[in-house]
């Protein structure tokens, strides 16, 4: 009897094991899944963080680029004569046809002391022009403009610039900054990142890589 109890007492204690390591696997799996759903859930929560920064980024630039067109617009007013206003209207209609091909026409508006943006049926403030790049290349214009009135070195540097602009129109618009280079005489110097700017598009091209320039072009 004693022995058959010792055994008893044995397999009891054999079986309260097995299932106590079979309880704390399950517990340890389940606590594995749920830390990988963690994990994951962490990684998409950067991963909103990083669009969210970026879109707020875009906005900035875009605010940016607003005020800049805001003060050249300052800036380019005390200069206008009625010749010089036809002037810089031209250049910006030019620059809105051969890129976009709207029918739109940038006008001075005397009453107002503004520039307008015409869309032939109704006129808006500059700063309420529709995407795809607009009020970016008018912006452009406007500062080309006031480089030559001014008289000063034909230089401009831009840094991560005309990103605005639409794929749709972007290679239409770059042409028409090589055009503005040959008839004006202007050095742009652009550094950026867009991929949509190409060797072939551009007269010098250089990489920047680890703190070392190669000439491309």
């Amino acid at each position: 009897m004693e022995t058959r109890c010792s055994v008893g007492t044995t397999c009891l204690r054999r079986s309260k094991s097995t299932k106590m390591d079979a309880e704390l696997l399950k517990r340890c799996n389940s606590a594995l899944l749920d830390y990988n759903d963690l994990k994951a859930n962490v990684k998409h929560a950067e991963n909103v963080i990083a669009a969210a920064e970026e879109e707020m980024l875009k906005i900035k630039t875009e605010r940016d680029l607003i005020d800049r067109t805001a003060d050249a617009l300052k800036k380019v007013r005390p200069l206008l004569s009625g010749s010089s206003i036809k002037d810089c209207e031209g250049l910006a209609n030019s620059a809105i046809s051969s890129i976009f091909g709207f029918d739109y026409k940038v006008e001075y508006d005397m009453e107002s002391n503004r520039f307008v943006l015409n869309k032939g049926e109704y006129a808006t403030d500059l700063s309420e022009a529709e995407g795809g790049g607009i009020i970016t290349v008018i912006s452009f214009v406007f500062l080309i403009y006031l480089i030559v009135k001014l008289n000063k070195r034909r230089l401009i540097f831009f840094d991560e610039a005309f990103t605005q602009i639409s794929d749709a129109y972007f290679e239409k618009f770059i042409a028409f900054i090589n055009q503005i280079c040959s008839d004006l005489g202007f050095d742009i110097l652009l550094v950026s990142h867009d991929q949509r700017i190409t060797v072939d598009s551009v007269k010098h091209a250089y990489l920047i890589q680890d703190g070392h320039s190669k000439k491309l072009k």
